[in-house]
């Protein structure tokens, strides 16, 4: 015993030190990007409603629009200088409300640091993307084996478009809260316990915090509870399991019922994140009707929806459309996912072993389905990262099929396809540096 914990220890040590520079890579690429890309659209419009919410606890550049709690992470470093004027005396901060009139004065006429204010969100965001490296190693590890645990990472942290969404916008933080959500849940069907449940209430919440689009995340709790199986019990001899299979019916209702009772209790403590992000706001929605706990987010909720319902000019291959094309997302899929991302999870998709696992993969499979679904019945189609939150189940499924080839014996053509698709990977995204 003595021996053993050192050993052990020093094992941990020297894992997270090979570790480090696969998801540090991500920083550096995101962070030496930065610089050399000019300010888009979107990100102003994230930092400045972030730093207003910080400095002022208003919540009025939030009417209609997302919840502010991944913005506000996003705008802390900005807390740390002196220099930043925050006009609240202009008039599209007090009379219009108009986050995008008054982001535009905050960061081009009010400051002179206009690149600076948005390069310290993109510092943030890399890391955040860091994170989500770091879990899906844990995860992977946890769930196949710790090759799967690598090879998930991998594949996150030389994805271009994951580093060239590590700017101060939503969707790579919703990517990264989706993926914590449903591992919590995970790590709570592997282990009912309370402190599961406390965790992935506060994951779901932390999501349903950052976008709207979290909301998929609610019918993606229900449905793995309802269909992952419970915890395996180890082997049974054949006896046990006839037993087993007999007593299954007679118990399902059971598991049912304490996995129901787990729900609404992720689901209420999901809702105490918001009500505290909204700052414990409580009144009628839209100033009708009963009071309830952060009126505000189903008003913006309600207002975003009405919004995306009317449509937006979106363009695909040379159209515009306003109603946008269900099959939008397949097509940026196939069009901007790196080639050999997707020949390595093609080809999972076909190794899967569906019809005997499919319970279980279900905490892959849900997410993915309905966030792609969401997507793609959406009026709103503006770009290939309404569907990041996707990748990371799939870069999962992806690692379980790739760690069983590595490990395999024999095989050998296959595991060195496996390492020019590696190189050709890495290769791809080195190459185009900076313009991700």
């Amino acid at each position: 015993a003595t021996d053993v914990r050192p050993r052990v220890r020093s094992v941990g040590q020297g894992r997270m030190t090979e570790l480090a520079p696969r998801v540090g890579f991500f920083v550096m690429k995101a962070g030496a990007d930065s610089p050399q890309n000019a300010n888009t659209f979107d990100e102003q419009n994230q930092v400045t409603p972030g730093n207003v919410y910080l400095k002022t606890g208003d919540l009025r550049f939030h009417h209609d629009q997302n919840p502010p709690l991944f913005e506000s992470i996003i705008s802390l470093p900005l807390l740390l200088r002196t220099d930043l004027n925050l006009p609240t005396d202009h008039p599209a901060y007090a009379l219009w409300s108009d986050v995008y009139l008054f982001s535009d004065v905050f960061l081009w006429h009010a400051n002179a640091d206009a690149q600076g204010i948005v390069t310290s969100g993109r510092w943030v965001v890399a890391g955040f993307g860091a994170l989500l490296g770091l879990l899906l190693f844990v995860w992977g590890k946890q769930m196949y084996g710790e090759a799967a645990g690598w090879i998930a990472a991998f594949l996150l942290a030389f994805d271009p478009n994951f580093i060239a969404n590590s700017i101060p916008t939503l969707d790579l933080g919703l990517a990264f809260t989706s993926a914590l959500a449903i591992w919590r849940l995970w790590r709570y069907l592997k282990r009912p316990t309370l402190i599961n449940i406390v965790l992935a209430g506060l994951a779901l919440g932390f999501a349903l915090s950052t976008k709207f689009l979290s909301v998929m995340l609610i019918p993606s709790f229900a449905l793995i509870l309802m269909l992952h199986p419970p915890p395996d019990k180890g082997p049974r001899t054949n006896d046990e399991a006839l037993q087993h299979s007999s007593s299954v019916t007679r118990r399902l209702s059971p598991r049912l019922l304490r996995r129901g009772a787990a729900f609404v209790g992720m689901l209420l403590l999901a809702w105490l994140v918001v009500w505290i992000t909204y700052r414990f706001q409580f009144g009628p929605v839209n100033g009708a009707g009963l009071p309830v706990p952060a009126p505000q987010y189903f008003e913006s909720f309600i207002g975003m929806f009405l919004k995306s319902s009317e449509g937006r000019a979106n363009f695909l291959m040379g159209q515009v459309s306003v109603i946008g094309w269900w099959y939008y997302f397949i097509v940026a899929l196939l069009i901007k996912t790196p080639l050999p991302t997707l020949i390595v999870v093609s080809f999972a998709l076909i190794r899967w072993s569906w019809r005997r696992e499919w319970r279980e993969s279900s905490v892959l499979i849900v997410p993915v389905l309905l966030f792609f679904g969401g997507a793609s019945v959406s009026k709103l189609q503006l770009g290939y990262r309404y569907i990041l939150p996707v990748l990371p189940f799939l870069f999962l499924m992806a690692a379980r099929v790739g760690q069983d080839i590595i490990l395999s014996h024999g095989r050998r053509l296959i595991k060195v396809a496996y390492v020019a698709l590696a190189a050709w990977f890495v290769a791809g995204t080195v190459s185009i540096f900076p313009h991700y």
